[in-house]
């Protein structure tokens, strides 16, 4: 299923590292939408475990603070069905962690990369 969001800068610059490092180390080139359905797959399985309110408000050192919100990345997403409905209900689970009436789908593929990145690098 095809899905076009506005991501942040943050989200940007996290799958640019992605698809560098699985280039780098396994030799293949990958879509955004393929790392996207990776990450969300691995970090569904255990996102209650998980501190979302920390993982917001944790700054990576890879972006400027001043431009991380910065959603001038536009994309079109080709996500598993499974991954749209996981992606789905993890907006209205982050309603209730953030005390938000709504929850955009960039914003939740926003967390799930910030969450694989700090824990893949043990920064949280």
């Amino acid at each position: 299923m095809r899905i076009q969001m506005r991501l942040s800068n943050e989200s940007e610059i996290i799958l640019k590292k992605e698809k560098e490092r699985i280039k780098n180390e396994e030799n293949i080139s990958v879509t955004y939408g393929w790392i996207v359905n990776t990450i969300t797959k691995k970090i569904y399985d255990r996102f209650e475990e998980i501190d979302w309110v920390k993982i917001k408000n944790t700054t990576l050192k890879l972006v400027d603070i001043n431009n991380a919100n910065n959603c001038e990345y536009i994309t079109t997403l080709n996500l598993e069905q499974s991954v749209v409905r996981e992606i789905e209900h993890l907006q209205n689970y982050f309603k209730t962690v953030f005390g938000a009436s709504r929850i955009h789908k960039a914003f939740v593929v926003r967390m799930i990369l910030k969450a694989d990145y700090l824990y893949k690098y043990d920064l949280i």
